[in-house]
């Protein structure tokens, strides 16, 4: 494959094993990002707010002030497959 196109391919097979090992409740969606460091995080949020804001609709608030999400975040404490 060409070098881009093998990086991408390689992105999404990664995205998705991950997505496969994260078990939500449910009803719940659970979204899992991952940066290099803070400041790529911080400068991911407007486009993560966005994103989140396609399908703001579509959720149900969780009330005691959360609206339709409620973060979390924290650093990566095992990585498994790599």
């Amino acid at each position: 494959m060409l070098p881009l196109i093998q990086q991408c391919y390689d992105a999404a097979t990664s995205a998705k094993s991950l997505a496969k090992a994260v078990q939500s409740s449910d009803v719940a969606p659970l979204n899992v990002g991952e940066w290099n460091d803070m400041d790529s995080l911080a400068a991911a949020r407007p486009q993560m707010i966005g994103l989140l804001d396609t399908m703001r609709d579509m959720l149900e608030d969780l009330g005691g002030d959360l609206g339709v999400t409620d973060p979390v975040s924290g650093t990566v404490v095992a990585e498994i497959g790599t």
